[in-house]
């Protein structure tokens, strides 16, 4: 099957929000990437054509590391979908590897950071972001909350505050438009 990757054009948003929709059986995610194109939270985002439609999206958008009394701009990768009947045929790589490479052409220096399947997320050099000072705001999520640099060679460097263990964890806070996951439902 012949894919093309790209970045989203506005004629991809209505297609794109129902890769979404579908990939994750729910609305939230849709509702997510709604709000992220409404306060132009988005660095990077990107879809992939295949037989005259789209079958994946990523896309990434900023997040703070704050630590201590200091923060610093990251990037976050989320989210990512592929349509139920393209899944298990390489487009989730092929979005994910272009949207990476899209922000950090863009943003070189930022660490990135994704919550999601390590057995996954291996594969674009994402690794435990726990093991190396970095918590989600969200709280303990275990090895799903990973983190990678540009340089794939170089482990992403600690930024900590000086002081007790718990001073040295850096929280790392996804953009507003995340807000959506801890609004309470009816």
């Amino acid at each position: 099957m012949d894919a093309k990757t790209r970045i989203v054009s506005h004629a991809d948003r209505p297609q794109a929000l129902e890769v979404v929709r579908a990939a994750f059986e729910q609305d939230l995610e849709a509702q997510l990437v709604e709000r992220m194109w409404t306060d132009g939270s988005i660095i990077a985002e990107c879809v992939t054509h295949a037989d005259g439609r789209i079958v994946s999206y990523a896309a990434i958008s900023p997040a703070t590391i704050a630590f201590g009394s200091e923060a610093v701009p990251a990037l976050a990768l989320a989210p990512v979908a592929v349509a139920p009947e393209s899944q298990r045929n390489g487009f989730g790589e092929q979005v994910v590897r272009a949207t990476i490479d899209a922000a950090f052409a863009r943003h070189p220096g930022r660490l990135m950071f994704v919550l999601g399947d390590p057995a996954y997320y291996r594969r674009f050099d994402f690794r435990p972001a726990a093991a190396v000072g970095y918590q989600w705001e969200g709280g303990d999520v275990g090895d799903a909350f990973q983190v990678r640099s540009k340089d794939r060679a170089s482990a992403p460097g600690i930024m900590a505050a000086a002081g007790s263990d718990a001073e040295r964890r850096s929280i790392v806070r996804y953009c507003n438009a995340f807000s959506i996951f801890r609004q309470e439902t009816p």
